[in-house]
C-alpha cells in the first residue's frame, strides 16, 4: 500500500515539474531590483513635464513625509508564444501607506526594459472604499491636500 502511495506521489510530482517547464520565466531578481532602482532614480520631470527635475523617490518623500511606509515591487504579466497579447506592461509599483489611513498606488511602466519609464496609473485610496484616479503624477500634491 505504501509503495502505491509513493508511486502516485512521484507521478504527481513529475507531472507538476513537467507542467512548469513550459512557463515563461519571470524577470530575475537582479532585473527587478535594477528596474526598481531605476524608477526610484527617475526624474519626476520625465514622468510629468510639470514637475521639477528631482528623483521620484525624493519627490514622493516630500509629498507624503518621512513617516509614510513605502513598498516597491516589480509587477509583470508573463506572455507565452501562442497566447493572445495582453495590455498590461511590466511595471514598478510604489505602494505608500500614510499615517492617516490613506494609501497611494503608483505604477511606473516600461515599453521595453531599456526604454524610458512612464506613468501607467496613479490612485489614492481613502477610507470607506473611496478612490481617486489621477490623470498625471503632478496632481498628487493637490489630491493629498484636499483629502487630508
Amino acid at each position: 500500500m505504501n509503495r502505491i502511495l509513493i508511486l502516485w506521489l512521484l507521478c504527481f510530482s513529475f507531472l507538476g515539474f513537467a507542467a512548469g517547464q513550459d512557463r515563461v520565466p519571470k524577470p530575475s531578481d537582479g532585473d527587478g531590483a535594477d528596474r526598481i532602482s531605476r524608477v526610484k532614480g527617475t526624474l519626476t520631470s520625465t514622468l510629468d513635464s510639470a514637475l521639477p527635475a528631482i528623483r521620484l523617490e525624493d519627490w514622493l518623500l516630500e509629498q507624503v513625509g518621512t513617516n509614510a511606509k513605502f513598498g516597491w515591487v516589480l509587477r509583470y504579466q508573463p506572455w507565452k508564444e501562442g497566447q493572445p497579447k495582453h495590455d498590461f506592461p511590466d511595471c514598478v509599483e510604489a505602494d505608500i501607506m500614510l499615517l492617516d489611513g490613506r494609501s497611494i498606488s503608483i505604477l511606473v511602466a516600461f515599453r521595453a526594459p531599456k526604454q524610458r519609464p512612464y506613468i501607467y496609473s496613479v490612485h489614492v485610496f481613502r477610507g470607506n472604499h473611496e478612490m481617486a484616479e489621477l490623470n498625471r503624477l503632478g496632481e498628487l500634491p493637490q489630491v493629498l491636500r484636499q483629502s487630508s
